[in-house]
């Protein structure tokens, strides 16, 4: 739970998924959370392994778990040689289909093209279209106005023969109204030639169109069995997987049943402590949990909690709250609640503010390489140092305030000092050995 990942896989993802589902329900209550898994047999496992006279108790029903298991999978070959059927037939309509798919879709692209290339050549004969007529248009324009100027200077001509002037005038806009009427005609067979062109280009651009809606209908109706025969394919392909799940996990049961069978029948007449192969195996089967060690930050969190230096740093932390924070008179049961809230989330973000440097001086001392999760624990020289001399660990250990070295001071019964120091310290009773260890 503490050291979850992307490079470490869950060991039961349908427990991690129903104790999310119910830590969402009840709000994200964390106390809610650590009682659940505290009460769980897999949190409460026994940390010490059994002694080889206890392991040989274990030979019967491990037995029993070899036949049963045995059964199991005999009981599965017969599904995984359906769903494997199943599976194949699937895969091989879903090839099919995608051959078929494959081939529409080529056919698409095929008809797609040219209609591209056509759409493109269309819209280019339009725009001369527009350009010649917009030309046709303005020299139209502008003819009848040359026509009209040049009825004026006509007219003024003849009224005025003798004026050189006028009649040069005359003479000009005539000359200029031939040449612009020579424009026009000149524009208008051209505009007709592309208005043409253009009305062929329309015409293939639709049979292209009608054939390219043919084939886009075609590849639709194709994709329809395509996407059915996918889903069928993936949905034995999960089936196969969740059966082949099953057969794993009883094939590593049955593995581990196994191993224990023949470790004890191997050491029949052995005593002392177990190997470590056995232990291993009880580990898998989640009967033992092996001890790991603390991180770095929980190392620092732990020190702080079995020192006693937390509760004082705690207190102190809630003494300032309330200086700063007076308790009006007369709140109402809502208000006093929403405060008391309000306070607890002041105060665990303020405790975390003064316990950081203690911890950040943890991480550096006790850490890995940056960007590196450490699973392996290696004494040095300088973490040796710092929990012999550094003044941070003298002053958790000074006795003020009712924490660890004060309780221990004030307790004259040995039993009881060893009683405190354990449970402080490690959160266990000790054993009758380290009692006698404690009173010498």
């Amino acid at each position: 739970m503490d050291d979850l990942g992307p490079t470490r896989d869950a060991h039961n993802r349908e427990v991690l998924d129903t104790l999310a589902a119910e830590w969402q329900k009840g709000g994200y209550d964390v106390r809610w959370l650590y009682r659940t898994i505290l009460n769980t047999k897999a949190y409460q496992r026994a940390l010490d392994p059994p002694t080889w006279v206890e392991a040989r108790d274990f030979r019967e029903p491990a037995r029993a778990a070899i036949a049963r298991e045995s059964a199991s999978l005999e009981g599965l070959v017969a599904p995984l040689q359906e769903i494997n059927e199943q599976f194949k037939a699937a895969r091989a309509r879903h090839q099919e289909a995608g051959q078929v798919f494959q081939a529409a879709m080529r056919a698409y692209l095929a008809d797609r093209a040219p209609l591209v290339t056509k759409k493109e050549a269309l819209e280019k004969a339009q725009g001369e279209v527009d350009g010649l007529g917009k030309q046709l248009a303005d020299g139209q324009t502008k003819l009848r106005l040359v026509e009209e100027a040049s009825d004026k200077a006509r007219i003024a001509s003849q009224a005025l023969p003798d004026d050189p002037s006028i009649k040069s005038a005359a003479e000009g806009l005539s000359a200029r109204l031939l040449e612009m009427r020579k424009g026009v005609a000149e524009l208008q067979p051209k505009l007709a030639e592309r208005q043409s062109a253009v009305a062929q280009l329309s015409q293939e651009q639709e049979l292209l169109r009608g054939k390219f809606v043919a084939t886009r209908e075609l590849l639709r109706s194709a994709f329809v069995p395509y996407e059915r025969e996918f889903k069928e394919w993936l949905d034995f392909l999960e089936r196969r997987s969740a059966l082949k799940a099953v057969r794993g996990a009883a094939e590593r049961r049955r593995e581990l049943a196994q191993n224990l069978v023949e470790a004890i029948d191997a050491e029949h007449d052995a005593t002392g402590p177990l190997p470590e192969p056995l232990i291993q195996a009880w580990t898998d089967r989640f009967v033992l949990a092996r001890p790991r060690h603390l991180s770095p930050e929980q190392l620092a969190w732990s020190t702080s909690q079995a020192t006693g230096q937390l509760r004082l740093e705690d207190q102190a932390v809630l003494v300032e709250w309330d200086q700063k924070h007076p308790s009006p008179e007369n709140l109402d049961p809502s208000s006093l609640a929403e405060r008391s809230a309000q306070r607890e989330r002041d105060v665990r973000r303020a405790l975390i503010a003064r316990l950081t440097g203690s911890v950040n001086q943890f991480a550096q001392l006790f850490g890995g390489m940056g960007g590196q999760s450490q699973t392996e624990f290696h004494a040095a020289a300088d973490q040796a140092l710092f929990l012999s001399n550094s003044g941070q660990i003298h002053g958790m250990l000074a006795p003020q305030g009712g924490n660890l070295t004060d309780r221990l001071a004030q307790q004259t019964d040995p039993r009881l000092l060893t009683d405190e120091l354990y449970v402080s310290v490690l959160s266990r009773s000790p054993s009758d050995s380290e009692r006698v260890i404690v009173g010498e």
